[in-house]
């Protein structure tokens, strides 16, 4: 199945394909004026990480994002959709808070990879970053985020090669990753348009909180979470939970705290490591935040 998964992705790029083998072909007047072009809509960076990924990697424009990916046109495009909107999603949740924001000054990196194992060999490659557990993670210090497609996840095929049929294999990967995108959305607007600095030292459930309640809280128009705080077994998984409810909860009965927390006066979580300590380091001493698998 996985093998499946991984040529239908790399099929469904062929057009891509041929583009980007035009491209290489030499100068000329004409790549020249496409290089002009692709650099004004800030995709240089993203071209160059996709040069250096190799076939069928492109990048492509998405509103505040130029995401790097393999997948297929039509996959990608609803991921870039899911971006887009994020983008001006948070704008509106910051506003409701009072927070003031503004538009990044450049296009912010967003990889996506198609297979699971290309995510977890990249993110140690690049990002110093052992990702086999985590769904996605953004690295201040390269300052992207990355994550893989949850239908070319491990959870998924597996789902796949137990009976699950593909129609709900497509659905709840579909769900999954979109819930992932606008978390790890919320992590680069957060970090890029005003709403936390990248050299503080935030509380990592109020960073972490404030992503999960965008991607599926009340920041995003759920419902509070605490009244239905699901139940984890996973440390991991129940802190993301934990920080969602508590996040939610200020946002629906005290939401000018949120903004006072993000300018200082830090409120950590029982058990939460003290400020000045390593949280999760990428390097450099670059702060990751992740999201679970």
């Amino acid at each position: 199945m996985d093998a499946l998964v991984r040529w239908v992705a790399t099929t469904g790029g062929a057009a891509a394909l041929v583009i980007m083998v035009g491209a290489r072909l030499g100068p000329g007047p004409a790549l020249a004026e496409e290089a002009t072009e692709r650099s004004a809509l800030g995709l240089s960076e993203a071209d160059a990480l996709a040069d250096e990924l190799g076939i069928p990697f492109r990048a492509v424009r998405y509103a505040d994002f130029a995401v790097v990916s393999d997948l297929p046109t039509d996959r990608l495009h609803v991921h870039g959709e899911t971006l887009a909107q994020a983008a001006s999603d948070f704008s509106e949740a910051m506003s409701r808070l009072g927070i003031e924001t503004w538009s990044p000054t450049h296009a912010l990196t967003v990889v996506i990879f198609s297979d699971h194992r290309e995510f977890v060999e990249f993110a140690r490659r690049a990002d110093g970053v052992d990702a086999h557990w985590m769904g996605g993670y953004y690295a201040s210090g390269s300052n992207r985020a990355v994550m893989y497609d949850d239908l070319g996840g491990p959870d998924f095929i597996d789902a796949a090669a137990a009976g699950m049929s593909s129609a709900e294999v497509a659905e709840q990967a579909a769900r999954a990753t979109r819930e992932k995108i606008r978390h790890e959305a919320a992590h680069l607007l957060a970090f890029n348009c005003g709403v936390q600095s990248r050299v503080a030292q935030h509380p990592l459930w109020l960073t972490e909180g404030l992503a999960e309640s965008f991607a599926r809280g009340a920041l995003a128009g759920g419902e509070p979470g605490c009244a239905h705080l699901r139940p984890e077994s996973d440390p991991v998984r129940a802190f993301y939970e934990q920080s969602r409810a508590l996040v939610d909860t200020l946002v629906d009965q005290d939401p000018d705290r949120i903004a006072g927390l993000l300018r200082g006066a830090p409120l950590r979580l029982a058990g939460e490591p003290r400020p000045g300590t390593t949280v999760s380091a990428v390097g450099g001493g670059a702060r990751l935040e992740p999201t679970p698998p």
